[in-house]
């Protein structure tokens, strides 16, 4: 006879389980010292942002000295307090900075492309390095704070200051100008202010009473700061936020046709704008200079061919004291201005050519990017986009991609990146952490 042959089944091992992992939320490493250096992170954000965007420059004489020591302190903080286990950085929008920086290499005002780097910039840099070892989380905990405090700041300054609500020129080149402007230098410095508080506070501020409030006191100082682009900012600000919403709604033919429609939308507003001018201009209590901003333009244009790859260095041309090419320009213009008034004239009379790619490419990047997370991270998504929209709108008039809002830029860009790389699990939790505080 030959073997017996089993008819049953050998058994067989239960099939081990794959190991699941948690997922890495946006929550940073616990340090013995994490309860301590956290709100000290916080504080020192908080009173860098109020820095950065000179909400009371006009009343409190800084010393140079502060901002230095306020962005190596930001640096050194950053360097030892816990954090997630990887820092994203943006690289476009850093390289804006570091353009700057390197202006001083090639400016045409050295003392004060100098002067702007370790005081301005090192305000830039600090708050740069605690954003990208900040959680997302908290960052906009800042964000809200910044804005809720300056705010108050601003209408404190209204109320008790007769001088925050008319320009005077501290030069004595030009007549008081309307136009309310707190503690900030100038009533289009609060208006970019407005325009960023406006964008925190409709898609992060969810608090019944502080969204309110705030909403209220922003289209109270739109009112009264008279600031022309400015408004024209919020009111776009507010048009793409419903056309975000409408779009995140649709299919993604639905979608095609309403970024089409949309489209030629915008040609006709244009065109129609660009035939009726000459309107637009009275009933907004200008004329079709744009109170001189056109002289300024010209100017500015010609200063530019001078040193169209690189530019002329941050603050190589409009400083105070005026240099030999300065006083030049102002001639030309027939009046002091301070700033080419027009956001593609700054970057490319201070950066050049070479600046102004960068920029580009970095806008069109927080675009990208904003469509990408529509669905994934809307709050986000439509912050971004909204708050990027309203600033290129702004940059007709006002010289807004430079100086402070280069840090604005830096953290819009962290923020995305951040959203983006995150699993959906994570952005899930997160979203849901948010809408809890």
């Amino acid at each position: 006879m030959g073997p017996v042959t089993s008819l049953t089944t050998p058994p067989t091992r239960p099939a081990s389980r794959p190991v699941t992992r948690p997922v890495a939320l946006d929550r940073p490493r616990q340090g013995s010292w994490d309860p301590l250096l956290r709100p000290i992170a916080w504080c020192l954000l908080l009173f860098a942002l109020v820095l950065n965007s000179a909400a009371i420059a006009y009343k409190v004489d800084v010393p140079n000295t502060v901002p230095l020591l306020v962005g190596l302190a930001c640096i050194g903080l950053s360097l030892i307090l816990p954090r997630s286990q990887s820092v994203i950085v943006p690289v476009g929008a850093v390289s804006i900075l570091g353009l700057g920086l390197l202006s001083v290499l090639w400016s045409a005002d050295e003392a004060a492309t100098v002067l702007w780097a370790r005081s301005s910039a090192m305000v830039t840099v600090g708050i740069t390095a605690l954003v990208l070892v900040l959680p997302t989380d908290e960052t906009i905990k800042v964000l809200k704070a910044f804005v809720h405090l300056v705010l108050v700041v601003t209408l404190v300054a209204v109320a008790v200051d007769s001088t925050a609500r008319i320009h005077i020129d501290p030069l004595g080149a030009s007549p008081d100008l309307k136009g309310w402007h707190g503690w900030f230098v100038h009533k289009n410095i609060l208006a970019t202010f407005l325009v960023l508080a406006l964008a925190v506070v409709i898609e992060f501020d969810h608090h019944r009473w502080t969204r309110w409030m705030s909403l209220s006191a922003i289209v109270f100082l739109f009112a009264v700061s008279d600031s022309t682009t400015g408004r024209m900012a919020a009111v776009v600000l507010v048009a793409v936020q419903l056309w975000f919403i409408t779009n995140r709604r649709l299919n993604r033919r639905s979608s095609a046709a309403l970024a089409a429609s949309t489209a030629a939308l915008v040609a006709v507003i244009g065109l129609a704008i660009g035939l009726s001018l000459s309107a637009i201009a009275d009933a907004a209590g200008k004329d079709l200079t744009f109170t001189g901003r056109t002289k300024i333009w010209s100017a500015t244009w010609r200063a530019i061919l001078d040193h169209p790859l690189v530019g002329h260095g941050i603050n190589g041309l409009f400083s105070v004291p005026n240099t030999v090419q300065t006083s030049q320009v102002l001639r030309d213009i027939g009046f002091v201005a301070g700033h080419p008034h027009n956001g593609v004239l700054d970057v490319l009379v201070q950066l050049g050519i070479v600046g102004l790619v960068v920029v580009t490419l970095v806008i069109t990047a927080v675009f990208r990017s904003s469509l990408r997370l529509q669905r994934r991270s809307p709050q986000m998504a439509a912050w971004a986009m909204c708050l990027m929209a309203a600033l290129v709108v702004m940059s007709v008039g006002e010289s807004v991609f430079l100086g402070s809002s280069i840090a604005v830029i830096i953290v819009m860009r962290t923020l995305q990146l951040r959203e983006e790389r995150a699993t959906p699990q994570g952005i899930e939790s997160a979203s849901i952490r948010r809408r809890r505080s």
